[in-house]
């Protein structure tokens, strides 16, 4: 009877540090942690990088992706919750052209400035007189009669109108802005003020009456 009581007891013991190395498994299981550069370094980096801090955009990259490495449980696991956080890091861009048809940005409130485009024009003559952007971070150039366009914060440029008066007015723009509704307004030398509603596809004239001192004022009111 001793003999059974021992080998029950034994058979007990078995069965508890058994118990215990598979939840010891199963905690350790679901603990995965990229904490330093060599645990991010085993995924793959796509226009990001690791700099000592987390993940972030590498170079002159305006958007980028991160994919971690895949971390296997050894075993099927069941997920009853998972929650992550996140956060959207917020920058000031500054933008300016020059008069040799070149685009730069500043990140730092213009303490410096990258060239983000060596001629957004493609080699036509050199003639920007105004900048501005809509609500959606889109650029607009005003160049003589022209009106060039970005969607990716100054690198590449399509021609939005090359002609925004129309032919018969050889006058070229002087003043460009945007309002609330993204309605594009342009003052050009013969005091005319031209209005799309299309992003500058095409412009009508909105004024009965030649201007005066309303370009130097439309900036101020839109």
């Amino acid at each position: 009877m001793k003999n059974l009581k021992k080998s029950v007891f034994n058979l007990r013991l078995i069965l508890v540090l058994v118990s215990l190395i598979i939840l010891a498994s199963l905690v350790y299981a679901l603990n995965f942690n990229d904490l330093i550069q060599s645990d991010f370094n085993n995924g793959i980096y796509n226009n990001t990088q690791y700099n000592s801090i987390g993940v972030i955009l590498s170079g002159n990259n305006l958007t980028g992706t991160y994919t971690s490495r895949v971390f296997d449980a050894g075993s099927l696991a069941l997920w009853n919750n998972m929650s992550t956080s996140s956060n959207i890091p917020f920058v000031d861009y500054l933008f300016a052209v020059d008069t040799v048809s070149d685009i730069w940005k500043s990140t730092n409130q213009s303490s410096s400035w990258l060239k983000v485009n060596d001629d957004y024009n493609n080699g036509n003559a050199n003639g920007a007189t105004d900048m501005t952007k809509n609500s959606s971070g889109a650029l607009f150039i005003l160049d003589t009669q022209d009106l060039w366009k970005s969607l990716d914060y100054g690198v590449t440029w399509t021609l939005a109108n090359d002609d925004v008066n129309g032919a018969g007015d050889s006058n070229s723009g002087l003043v460009v802005e945007i309002d609330s509704n993204n309605y594009i307004y342009i003052i050009d030398g013969s005091e005319d003020v031209l209005k799309s509603t299309n992003q500058g596809a095409s412009f009508t004239k909105v004024n009965s009456a030649d201007l005066t001192e309303v370009m130097v004022q439309l900036k101020v009111w839109l």
